[in-house]
């Protein structure tokens, strides 16, 4: 919206398109890409893996989000993430020599990319502190309050969008699906929040979800 009619062209010009089915990986780790990638459809999972074939989930992304950033600004030319599409995904790829001049042409647009991967810092440093500072519910409880933040909803009866699987979550806390599973349930039975049939979460009591995310115990 930010962008002159112009630039909006400039940008469709240079996009490639390509689609993928759910539950088919996008890239592996080590592989070789020289590509910036935009979600226009679906949503795509970030991950690493260990040696030992752990996945640390990184990431969700939507629509609007990218990744391939690390081609652009640091000249790497091999992902040390997995992507893989979670739903039907559309992606629009820019080459990086492309998008590198994109950039120089259009400042506003290398300033709100900037932000995000600013806010992508801050999301990788509270789940450093999450990860090592907290039991699994004390985790599980901070997330939460994240996903509610992020939305700016932070008021007894707030709903957001909760599209997270069990699965990626225990990913992502580093814990066990079975974990998540129970601590979800006490939270929600806690009266703390509820979930929803139509993939939502209600906030219910912002102080003791927030108590629980400080290792508070419930009351």
């Amino acid at each position: 919206a930010d962008l002159l009619p112009e630039e909006q062209c400039r940008i469709h010009d240079l996009i490639r398109k390509s689609s993928y089915e759910a539950g088919e990986v996008i890239f592996r780790p080590g592989d070789e890409t020289v590509d910036f990638f935009l979600v226009s459809l679906g949503r795509v999972k970030i991950a690493k893996l260990s040696p030992e074939g752990k996945i640390q989930l990184l990431r969700l992304l939507g629509v609007g989000d990218f990744f391939g950033e690390l081609s652009v600004f640091a000249g790497e030319e091999f992902l040390p993430y997995q992507a893989e599409a979670l739903s039907e995904v559309h992606l629009c790829r820019i080459k990086r020599t492309d998008m590198e001049t994109l950039l120089d042409r259009t400042p506003i647009l290398a300033w709100k990319i900037l932000a995000a991967m600013a806010g992508r810092l801050r999301e990788a440093e509270r789940l450093i502190e999450h990860l090592g500072l907290r039991d699994v519910r004390g985790r599980l409880a901070a997330v939460i309050l994240d996903l509610f933040r992020q939305a700016g909803k932070m008021t007894d009866g707030s709903v957001i969008p909760f599209a997270w699987r069990q699965k990626d979550l225990a990913e992502y806390l580093a814990t066990t699906q079975e974990s998540v599973s129970r601590k979800l349930g006490q939270i929600e039975q806690a009266g703390i929040i509820r979930l929803t049939a139509e993939h939502e979460m209600i906030l219910l009591d912002h102080d003791r979800l927030e108590a629980l995310a400080l290792d508070s115990p419930m009351e």
